[in-house]
């Protein structure tokens, strides 16, 4: 068995003729004789253990009214068991109420207003370097700038009294109702910290242990200037300027645009925001930008509208494919935001294929007149209008041929192009009258398969197509 000062260990362990291990009993003090009992004989060596001393991590609350009797919990380790630890302030004893290895709850007793040293004494040893704690109320005396710049980033220093006494004590400082980012404490008078972004008069609370002090801080009423903007994408704009904050409101006439606080960079004066889709028909209506913080307002912001060109070349054959229609300040368009857009060709709505800066590619369905009038629409709105014009038709050669008649050439339009043929008798020539019994179109040729009865030296006979008269020699 072995016995530290006047406890047994928990439980000891034979390893060697000489050595045993024990498990220590709870104890307190210095110079505690460590005996080793085998049968009725013990060790006679003078051999001392020694408890760690006591040590405080926290108290709270860090200060009280100079008339004592305030409770305070004393955190840290090496207490003890009630009646061990004797607490002591400059003033006198504060009264222990209760006691674990790692708490103690005592009043404190009365004391000048100031700040007074706590000593902690178990077993004759005592907490060192000792605590503080302050008698009087913690304040806020002077904050250093009283006033900033509404987009924050910048330190300010707060004075007082009755701060704290290390990082740890103070738990938080928030202006307005946002974080004052790497709270650093300088001293038991001054709290250093970054202000956030702001408007107007806000209130400063500095929270320290279980209770908070509050004082005030204003932000200067900010100059919002812009100096660009554009959308990078349909729905997203980006907002360049003075002053941009991610608690900025973005306002169209008709719509509002909602700040994306993971792609802006107010540090640059750069905001993103977006345009909810059944909004952006509204955008388009008057297309002006104003930024507000709090009451403060930018100047109103003129986009350039996205305006409709013809396409560049504003004509072609009708094997004309796809056309590309250049709008003005259109951004690229991403994919699966087509649906936002919409293009009608001749009132019938057209595909959109892709999109470039600037530019809508569409596909045109085959020929079906001379000239296409394109409209760009935003949800219901008409932003503008444009024309393509297909090349003139071109007739090579028209001959005749087991009753059809076939003309050759160049434009003559798609499957739908709407083409005709008249028959005119010849110097008032009895002839009966004729026409096509079926008509197909393609874009170099067009055939007539006639009704019974068409001699082709009885008639002057013509064809129109896509808007062209041509009178036709058959051979």
């Amino acid at each position: 068995m072995v016995s530290v000062g006047d406890k047994n260990c928990i439980f000891t362990t034979w390893r060697e003729d000489d050595r045993l291990e024990c498990s220590l009993p709870d104890g307190i003090g210095l110079n505690k004789a460590v005996v080793a009992s085998v049968g009725d004989q013990k060790s006679t060596e003078k051999i001392n253990f020694s408890y760690d001393a006591p040590s405080i991590s926290s108290i709270s609350p860090i200060s009280g009214p100079p008339a004592g009797k305030t409770p305070i919990t004393i955190m840290g380790t090496n207490f003890g068991h009630m009646g061990d630890p004797v607490v002591k302030f400059s003033s006198g004893s504060c009264t222990v109420k209760s006691v674990t290895n790692t708490e103690i709850v005592c009043d404190t007793p009365a004391g000048k207003e100031g700040q007074t040293n706590v000593v902690v004494t178990v077993g004759g040893q005592v907490n060192n370097p000792p605590a503080v704690w302050f008698y009087g109320v913690s304040k806020i005396t002077e904050i250093i700038p009283s006033h900033g710049k509404a987009t924050g980033g910048y330190p300010i220093t707060i004075k007082g009294a009755m701060l704290g006494t290390s990082d740890s004590d103070i738990l938080s400082i928030t202006i307005g109702d946002k974080p004052c980012r790497g709270v650093e404490w300088k001293s038991s008078s001054e709290l250093v910290c970054t202000a956030p972004a702001g408007t107007g008069k806000s209130g400063v609370v500095v929270q320290i242990g279980d209770h908070s002090i509050e004082s005030s801080f204003t932000y200067d009423d900010p100059t919002i200037t812009i100096e660009s903007v554009k959308f990078i994408d349909i729905d997203t704009l980006e907002i360049k300027g003075t002053n941009m904050d991610l608690e900025a409101d973005v306002e169209f006439p008709y719509a509002k645009c909602f700040v994306n606080e993971r792609l802006s960079r107010p540090t640059d004066g750069i905001l993103i925001c977006e345009v909810r889709q059944e909004k952006l028909e509204a955008v388009v209506k008057d297309m002006s930008v104003v930024v507000s913080l709090g009451t403060v307002s930018s100047k109103r912001f003129e986009l350039g509208k996205w305006t409709p060109n013809d396409p560049v070349p504003n004509h072609g054959p009708t094997t004309t494919a796809t056309i590309t229609v250049p709008v003005t300040y259109l951004p690229l368009i991403s994919r699966g935001k087509y649906d936002w857009i919409s293009v009608e060709i001749n009132d019938k709505v057209a595909d959109i294929t892709g999109s470039e800066a600037g530019k809508l590619i569409v596909t045109l369905r085959p020929a079906q007149t001379s000239t296409l009038d394109i409209k760009i629409l935003v949800g219901e709105t008409n932003i503008g209008s444009a024309t393509f014009n297909y090349d003139a038709p071109k007739v090579d050669s028209a001959s005749l041929k087991d009753n059809k008649i076939t003309v050759l050439g160049l434009n003559f339009g798609g499957v739908d192009a709407n083409a005709k043929f008249d028959f005119e008798p010849i110097n008032n020539s009895t002839a009966p009258f004729s026409d096509c019994a079926n008509i197909s179109v393609d874009h170099k040729k067009v055939t007539c398969a006639l009704k019974p009865g068409f001699v082709k030296t009885s008639y002057n006979t013509k064809m129109t197509v896509l808007g062209s008269t041509f009178p036709l020699k058959i051979n």
